[in-house]
């Protein structure tokens, strides 16, 4: 393209090749730091951090990334402009321009220095007839409209003066600071010089400082708050009238227009601060002047120059670009800035470095002042189009003046005179009144201020110039203390993020017109407030890791250190550059990069709370003008380059503290890595602190060093110290306590001692009902305890059958007897799984070509199967309790112990042949069947657990005890060494309670419909409670220290201590004195009659009476577990990568409900107890294992917030109840991030844990199942039982399924086959949704109501997916497993009563 002769402009090819090559470089280093901060995620890094610190600082960095790349778009395309107004056309030929100064506070800003800002715009070159200058003075004070009759009589002698002899600066105050003396010998400059008077005029405007500031408009006063419109033309005329003035000018001089405007205010209506006051300017101007440009000042924004009209005109009067180029863009530059700038006001890489960037794409943003925009473009629409036709838009838009319409039309006529006619004032006064904007599109489509109107402009395709000439064309007052910067600051936050959070949001706005790059420079300037979270991430989280030790990035010998050394160094070197071109120095940089933090910890923070509030309806917006008169104190400082520190707490405080929290860090952090030698580990952030106490230094400074008036109070340096300590004891208790941090471990159990100095370990196998419980697997869970690679003669296995059934004691000779084969067989050959039946299942024929395992793997096949059908013909015999000749009821037996050896098996002919190699070699197996009578509470598996801990106590008396439900049996034989990996563990062994492993099932398929196997718990749940206290007791699957169960120092307890003792233990001597012997480690087993009669009388009802078992001593689940923890011991969570033990998950719906809804009400009888985690006063267990445990009793209560939404929703959906906000509406937004993410978590969790989509539907299909069915009946049994409306009844788990069961479990169907108690809900729920969904989706697409109803539709439609296995039984299916139609009637019938119940109360209110 041909370039104008107007202007030129240049592309900096160099300077952007340089910067996209510095930003790939940033990319590809920033990668292997995400990777590295993502594997941690992942469980492939051996990092111990915490969870917690290493999630803040994760998404600190990727914020600092985000703000980074939408940074990059600033450096693209750097371009420079030249102007050449010496080819404009004559000054006849040139536009008119109006000129709009805005005022709002006499006392903050000084009403002389607005003066000098007017007469210098009235000195512009520029053809005074064309040339018309608007004073707003929002705050309606006298002083300013008497001090505009001073400028104007002095702009009488100025403006000649200037003209004459090419003055510069223009502005008077600022010309006589620079020019003590006449810098001329002419003698007719002199005389000029001193005609001027300007001491005079300055006194006059001065003078009016004392004098009793108000309203006035004649005798028309009121408050700055509430007064009518004034406009004022500042002419000769209305001087003449006041004879307080000084005389004008006689030599009849032309004067640009000068008027006055002080818009109405009233407080029953919002003036919108600065921008209705350009708003009315707008409207008042058009009809007096209309000049179809206009030049926006600050009023402490003084032109310096006087040709930035001319060259301005040089880009709108181009033929070329004039009918797209909407406003040009000067910098911002400062009288009063000294070399140092320790505040940073003069932003120093902004106006030479990112607005020429910004120029190369679609123009610079609008930064409120010093700028030329054309009128036409600040009404927003195409006004030549608008005729007659378009009378009424035209009046909605722009309000019912004709006059204010008529002139829309003339805005480009050349030759338009001014018009200042009584008439055309009268008009301005009703344009200037409160009500004028009432229905009309004023200050939205035609808004003029800031960022906001440039983001409209650009987006529908107007485009800006930035032009930077040698000479600074503008300069004005910076902020020159910390108080009024961070006030500034705070404002700008606040006014970014109201686009930024708004429907005109940068990033999702769609606008054709705008190209992308200008998107994110828009979306970095609405955005960059936001730094306030990373900046103060930074601030706590890094101090505080390196306080305690906690490395958070890697060693300087790994070479992942290299990348974030890289982005360090470079993000850094490259800001000192900037500096450098900018005419900076390396202290220049340095009170850049402390500036930038003390607005991350303050302005920031505050204009986003701020901006918050108001948007919360809290507050309403206020606008805080600068002070721009600054005291000498002020200045002295400024100029020494001290921080002026008097400012509010407010600002301080989170200095402060974060100063001292480095600080502290700083010292602990470095003299940690002095005595430990971990230089190499904490080298980093060792570093970062030391750069941040570089930065800190004026605030170490302020705070110990100075004693001025500006330092910091001591008081606040208090406060902030105790913050800081705050901080660093809440770090503990969050870092040190608890590390949130998913922890894996693994044992080693070739560094185990001999087999003879392992202690012994007892196997506890509890079963009931061998219907629901086949004895065959149990006897296979049996087998397999006994199989465990551990020395035969220190493992005994304990069976408990609740049942007491004689095929239970029948089949437990049988699985010893075929235990002598399998045994050894496991041993020789490294057998696996060590269970026999899940053996055979996998190995149909043998898989090694050894002669010899071919023929054992034969032998013990043809004894398995003899063995099975041996077991499983008792099926069809009457069961009862047996013990020779007792007999009774399941339910009302006496005792029975029964060793099983050679002598008990060997009377029985019905037996298999036993192993003669092999006899001498077994663990020891116990048959145990307690007694039980109807008068007495058994108290479940925890009793039964109870009375194998007593029986085995004088039996075998191991310390540790292995607990396998009966369906579990054990799959890897190495459970028992790694468990004592931890247990033989001098430096934690007398700490560990138990050792947990995961509950994993061998019948769970991919699909696993019914979340048998609870994927999310065993990887992620478990691994997170061992970084605190350790996991919860999971009922099964656990080592445990019999000691820990007896619950006190068992070793300080004497012969004194013997009543205690029998208080406890109950009055058996044996048992007493076995609990002196647990620490021995050859300890015989006693197995004579003496000891098995004793078992017998340990298993008797009437032996817990007047003791403590079952309070103190209580061996069951989850209870257990939460008083060891609150006594201060503490577990450990193991997940080999080879599963140590499988069982039998539930695989029908009935089953599966039931088992959830006894889960249910035994979880809430500790949560409903006096035991209540939430308000447990132990000072052993850390605040957040009381949290784990508090979730974990109190989760089945999410059954109402659940019930509610499958109730609520669907019927506001269904009567067009909006819940949530519009889509339209900014406080859409948490709740779609909240509802996102929290399902794109256990999205993430079950890729993690190996699923897929579907198994995550699954999951939250049956979550939803539990929420209307388990939790709420298990809750009304707990309830029930705590009120003593019912006893409590244990429902067993039925682990047999039949083939159907089977088939449609495998086939992801689900089956049916269950209560209507359980059906009715949730069929109930799914037909409210349906109906809903229908009825909603209809009524968004008829009254298009999307934008309201849109949040509901989709959550309806989630839940239709949900729903869908509900429906397909509803509705498709026609198998027995289907919901029966009856059911599904009863439901439809019940959501049509919830829809009229809900009419009546919702909708009929």
């Amino acid at each position: 393209m041909e370039k104008s002769k107007l202007h030129d402009w240049h592309v900096h090819k160099v300077r952007a090749f340089l910067n996209r090559s510095y930003a790939l470089l940033h990319v590809l280093a920033t990668t292997p730091i995400f990777y590295l901060r993502a594997i941690y995620f992942f469980g492939h890094s051996n990092n111990a951090v915490p969870l917690l610190p290493w999630l803040l600082v994760s998404a600190a960095e990727i914020l600092f990334f985000f703000s980074w790349i939408l940074k990059q778009s600033y450096y693209w395309c750097p371009l420079t402009r030249t102007v050449f107004p010496e080819n404009l056309p004559a000054d006849e030929q040139l536009p008119k321009i109006d000129v709009f100064v805005c005022t709002a506070d006499a006392i903050k800003e000084p009403t002389f220095n607005v003066m000098n800002t007017v007469i210098s715009a009235m000195s512009l070159d520029y053809p005074v007839h064309k040339l018309s200058v608007y004073v707003s003075d929002d705050g309606g004070a006298s002083v300013t409209l008497d001090a505009m009759k001073h400028a104007w009589v002095f702009a009488t002698w100025w403006l000649p003066f200037c003209k004459r002899y090419n003055i510069l600066p223009i502005s008077p105050k600022a010309y006589f600071q620079q020019h003590f003396q006449q810098q001329s010998y002419n003698t007719h400059f002199i005389q000029d010089s001193k005609l001027l008077k300007y001491e005079e005029f300055e006194e006059r405007v001065r003078s009016w400082k004392e004098r009793q500031g108000g309203i006035n408009e004649n005798n028309a006063k009121g408050s700055a708050k509430d007064h009518p419109p004034i406009i004022q033309v500042i002419n000769e005329s209305f001087v003449g009238d006041d004879d307080n003035v000084a005389t004008t000018n006689p030599e009849n001089i032309k004067m640009p227009f000068l008027v006055y405007v002080a818009r109405e205010k009233r407080p029953s209506h919002h003036h919108h601060f600065k921008a209705g006051a350009l708003n009315v300017l707008q409207r008042v101007s058009s009809i007096l002047s209309n000049a179809p440009y206009i030049l926006f000042l600050d009023c402490d924004m003084y032109c310096n120059d006087s040709s930035s009209a001319r060259q301005a005109m040089c880009f709108y009067l181009d033929p070329e670009i004039n009918r797209s180029i909407a406003y040009v863009q000067y910098p911002q530059k400062f009288h009063n800035i000294n070399e140092k700038d320790i505040y940073d006001s003069q932003m120093r890489a902004i106006w030479p470095i990112i607005f020429p960037g910004t120029d190369g794409i679609q123009g610079p943003i609008l930064s409120g002042t010093n700028f030329y925009i054309n009128r036409k473009a600040l009404y927003g629409f195409n006004i030549s189009a608008a005729g007659n036709d378009n009378i009424n838009e035209l009046r909605h838009t722009f309000g019912s003046s004709n006059l204010l319409i008529k002139s829309l039309s003339q805005i480009n006529e050349p030759n338009h005179s001014s018009k200042f006619s009584s008439d055309s004032l009268k008009e301005a006064q009703f344009l200037a009144t409160c009500v004028y904007e009432e229905d009309t599109e004023w200050g939205k489509k035609a808004m003029a201020e800031d960022v906001m109107t440039g983001f409209l402009l650009h987006s529908q395709g107007w485009k800006s110039v930035y032009l930077n000439p040698p000479r600074p064309q503008f300069l004005g007052s910076a902020t020159i203390n910390l108080n009024e910067t961070l006030i500034q600051y705070c404002r700008w936050t606040t006014g970014l993020l109201q686009l930024g959070l708004s429907k005109y949001c940068p990033l999702f706005h769609i606008s054709p017109k705008m190209p992308i790059l200008q998107r994110l420079i828009y979306s970095w300037v609405a955005f960059f407030p936001l730094d306030f979270l990373p900046i103060s991430c930074f601030a706590i989280i890094q101090p505080l890791c390196f306080f305690y030790g906690i490395p958070l990035y890697p060693k300087v010998s790994d070479p992942f250190f290299i990348p974030f050394a890289f982005v360090f160094i470079a993000s850094h070197l490259k800001h000192l550059y900037e500096t450098f071109f900018c005419g900076g120095s390396v202290n220049a940089w340095l009170n850049e990069q402390r500036i930038v933090v003390i607005k991350g910890l303050t302005c920031y923070v505050y204009g986003t709370l701020d901006f918050v509030m108001e948007k919360l309806g809290i507050h309403e917006t206020t606008f805080m003008p600068t002070n721009k008169a600054g005291d000498d104190d002020a200045s002295k400082w400024y100029l020494n380059g001290k921080f002026d520190f008097r400012t509010s707490n407010m600002f301080l405080v989170p200095i402060v503290t974060a100063v001292t929290l480095n600080l502290s860090s700083f010292v602990v952090g470095v003299a940690r890595a002095i005595v430990t030698q971990s230089w190499d580990t904490l080298f980093a952030q060792a570093f970062f602190s030391f750069y941040m106490l570089i930065i800190s230094l004026p605030v170490i400074e302020g705070m110990l060093l100075r004693k001025d008036k500006a330092r910091i109070p001591l008081q606040t340096t208090l406060k902030s110290t105790l913050l800081s300590w705050f901080v660093l004891g809440l770090g503990y208790l969050i870092m040190q306590s608890y590390y949130w941090c998913p922890l894996s471990r693994t044992a080693l159990p070739e560094n185990l001692p001999v087999d003879e100095q392992l202690p012994k370990i007892d196997v506890f196998v509890c079963t009931v009902d061998p219907v629901k419980e086949p004895t065959l697997d149990v006897m296979n869970t049996v087998i397999s305890a006994m199989s465990l690679d551990y020395p035969a003669h220190k493992l005994s296995v304990y069976v408990s059958d609740d049942g007491g059934a004689s095929v239970t004691l029948d089949a437990m000779k049988h699985a010893w007897v075929f235990a002598t084969w399998w045994l050894p067989f496991c041993k020789r050959y490294n057998v696996l799984p060590i269970s026999p039946k899940a053996f055979f299942q996998q190995h149909f024929q043998p898989q090694s070509q050894n002669t010899r395992f071919i023929q054992d793997f034969k032998l013990l096949k043809e004894k398995y199967e003899e063995f099975e059908e041996r077991v499983c013909s008792w099926k069809e015999r009457p069961g009862d309790v047996n013990d020779n000749k007792a007999k009774g009821s399941a339910k009302d037996h006496s005792p029975i112990i029964q060793v099983i050896n050679e002598s008990f098996v060997g009377d029985d002919d019905n037996v298999a042949t036993t192993n003669p190699e092999n006899i001498n070699k077994m663990p020891f197996l116990v048959y145990v069947a307690r007694e039980k009578r109807p008068s007495h509470h058994h108290h479940f598996k925890s009793g039964a657990l109870n009375v194998l801990q007593r029986v085995s106590s004088i039996l075998s008396n191991a310390p540790y005890i292995l607990v396998l439900d009966c369906d579990m049996y054990c799959n890897d034989s190495n459970s028992a060494r790694q468990a004592m990996c931890f247990y033989l563990d001098p430096k934690i062994n007398q700490s560990i309670a138990w050792v947990q492993f995961p509950q994993k099932f061998h019948n769970v398929n991919e699909k696993d419909v019914y979340d048998g196997q609870m994927r999310a718990t065993w990887p992620i749940i478990y691994p997170g409670t061992d970084g605190l206290q350790g996991p919860l007791l999971s009922g099964t699957n656990f080592y445990i220290n019999r000691k820990a169960l007896y619950a006190f120092d068992i070793s300080a307890a004497g012969n004194d201590d013997i009543n205690e003792l029998r208080h406890t233990f109950g009055s058996s001597n044996l048992l007493i004195k076995s609990v002196r012997q647990i620490d021995e480690p050859n300890h015989p087993n006693k197995f004579s009659s003496d000891y098995l009669q004793e078992a017998h009388f340990l298993a008797s009802c009437v032996y817990e009476e007047d003791t403590l078992w079952g309070e103190k001593a209580m061996v069951e689940d989850v209870m257990t577990g939460y008083i060891l923890h609150s006594k201060g011991w503490k577990s450990v969570y193991l997940n080999p990568p080879s599963p140590q033990f499988l069982g039998s998950a539930t695989t029908n719906l009935n089953e599966t409900i039931i088992q959830h809804s006894r889960w249910t009400a035994g979880l809430l009888q500790l949560g409903l107890s006096k035991y209540c985690p939430l308000f447990n006063t132990s000072t052993r267990m850390p605040i957040l294992q009381k949290l784990v445990y508090s979730w974990i009793v109190y989760y089945p209560f999410d059954f109402l917030p659940n019930s509610c939404f499958a109730i609520i929703q669907p019927l506001c959906l269904f009567y067009g109840i909006p819940l949530y906000p519009k889509v339209s509406d900014p406080f859409f937004i948490p709740f779609a991030f909240v509802f996102i993410s929290s399902h794109l978590k256990p999205l993430y969790e079950a890729f993690l844990c190996g699923g897929s989509i579907n198994s995550w539907l699954n999951a939250q299909r049956f979550l939803v199942i539990k929420n209307l069915t388990s939790y709420v009946y298990g809750t009304l049994d707990c309830v029930m039982g705590k009120l003593g409306l019912r006893e409590t009844i244990f429902m067993l788990t039925n682990k047999v399924g039949d083939d159907d069961t089977s088939k449609w479990y495998l086939n992801g169907k689900y089956d049916f086959r269950t209560s209507n108690m359980f059906l009715v809900p949730i069929v109930t729920a799914v037909n409210l949704n349906l109906s809903s969904f229908v009825v909603g989706v209809t009524r968004a697409i008829v009254t298009q109501s999307w934008d309201t109803l849109f949040a509901q539709a989709f959550f309806s439609f989630y839940m239709f997916i949900i729903s869908l296995p509900v429906i397909e039984g509803m509705l498709l299916r026609k198998d027995k497993a289907r919901i029966p139609l009856s059911t599904t009637l009863k439901s439809t019938l019940l959501s049509w009563f919830v829809l009229s119940l809900g009419y009546l109360i919702v909708v009929r209110r």
